[in-house]
């Protein structure tokens, strides 16, 4: 086995990572095909005896079960000195801040939690698990280094951001005193590549690791064409196409998306219905029009996805409106919590491009992993629409 230094920090970790989400009660978890404490012990002792000192867990794993079984394990057969601990936070939950929770109390609940189901006094390495958009960074960052201070952490991490949030932070911790963030983990392997634009260039210059999670994608990249599991089975059935069509042109394209995947089809209505009138470009004053000149607009939508958590993945498609996805776009991600699922968007028009129509969609849902957006003709066949989904590599 290799080992390496943790970016800055004096965490001699072995090149290889034991990523824990698999661990856990499949009864009590999003996930159906954990595997138990015995097979969690196992396969735990298994890689300790490899060389692997490095294990990575967080509190949301089958709810709490996958700390304590790693935790449990790992005490029994090593040294707390000899293995490198990882786990983490999810941001406020909607009932803390209507509690007037903190940033800061917030995380100290969920370390104590995770420290009492790891049976620890410690963790290595404290990670956020995705950008929190409605907690205050500073409170954040200052919760996080009140955990290194505390001697509850030794380092701090963060999962699921963009390359100018991460730089953003660790600034702001330089300028103010406060403790950096020493690693990312980002979606990364050879079919999801983004992070190879600015997070991967950024860390080599700031000397931060990338602990990349989903290295062999879900499987994909291990499995043999053909072959499959009860994992890749379960994920292929959790895909959504979520589509905004005011004229009906971007339904037919979403018809196909999911007929071609198998996968459930979900319309976003809106509480008031877009008439002629209201779709009327060339009036300035026409609904349409007036929204997309405000950019905090946002239209009320009738109903909502059920059980949206079950979808791993979930595919957007709006027309374009000036260049841009329609106001009501932005309503229906903000109305979910897309942390860690797969997004991707697609929209008809006549004769405007894809462009960056989906970056405030985007800039919305960081906390998800993001692939190329396609656009399609009203009358897009078949084939052309099937052929940018497998290009996605999500079936």
């Amino acid at each position: 086995m290799k080992y390496a230094k943790l970016g800055k920090s004096d965490l001699n970790v072995s090149r290889i990572c034991m990523g824990c989400m698999g661990f856990g009660n499949a009864a009590t978890g999003q996930h159906s095909w954990t595997v138990d404490e015995a097979q969690t012990r196992e396969i735990i002792k298994r890689g300790l005896d490899l060389g692997i000192n490095f294990y990575d867990t967080a509190i949301v794993y089958q709810n709490g079960t996958s700390e304590q079984y790693v935790g449990k394990a790992l005490r029994d057969f090593a040294k707390r000195d000899d293995f490198v601990i990882a786990t983490k936070f999810t941001p406020r939950t909607q009932d803390e801040i209507d509690a007037g929770v903190s940033g800061q109390k917030h995380i100290e609940n969920y370390l104590n939690q995770s420290l009492k189901n790891l049976g620890m006094d410690y963790v290595d390495l404290y990670i956020y698990h995705m950008w929190d958009y409605h907690t205050p960074m500073e409170e954040i960052m200052e919760g996080l280094h009140n955990a290194v201070r505390s001697g509850k952490a030794r380092y701090i991490g963060i999962s699921n951001c963009f390359a100018w949030q991460l730089a953003k932070a660790n600034f702001y911790a330089r300028e103010h005193g406060l403790t950096e963030f020493v690693s990312i983990q980002g979606h990364y392997n050879l079919i999801a590549r983004e992070e190879e634009r600015e997070m991967a260039p950024f860390c080599k210059d700031q000397n931060i690791a990338m602990t990349p999670y989903s290295a062999l994608a879900g499987g994909r990249l291990s499995k043999r064409l053909g072959e499959t599991s009860k994992r890749l089975q379960e994920d292929a059935s959790k895909i959504l196409v979520a589509y905004f069509s005011a004229t009906n042109n971007t339904e037919g394209v979403a018809q196909k998306l999911a007929d071609g995947l198998g996968a459930d089809l979900y319309e976003i209505t809106p509480e008031q219905p877009y008439t002629d009138e209201d779709l009327d470009y060339g009036n300035s004053d026409s609904r349409s029009s007036v929204e997309m000149d405000d950019p905090d607009a946002r239209p009320a939508i009738s109903g909502s996805v059920e059980n949206m958590e079950r979808y791993d993945v979930v595919l957007i498609g709006y027309p374009i409106w000036w260049g841009e996805a329609p106001r009501i776009m932005s309503t229906f991600i903000e109305s979910y919590d897309f942390s860690g699922k797969t997004l991707a968007a697609f929209c008809t028009s006549a004769s405007s491009g894809f462009g960056n129509s989906d970056s405030a969609l985007r800039s919305a849902a960081s906390g998800a992993t993001w692939l190329d957006g396609q656009r399609f003709s009203a009358g897009a066949s078949a084939e052309d629409v099937m052929e940018w989904a497998n290009g996605l590599g999500i079936n």
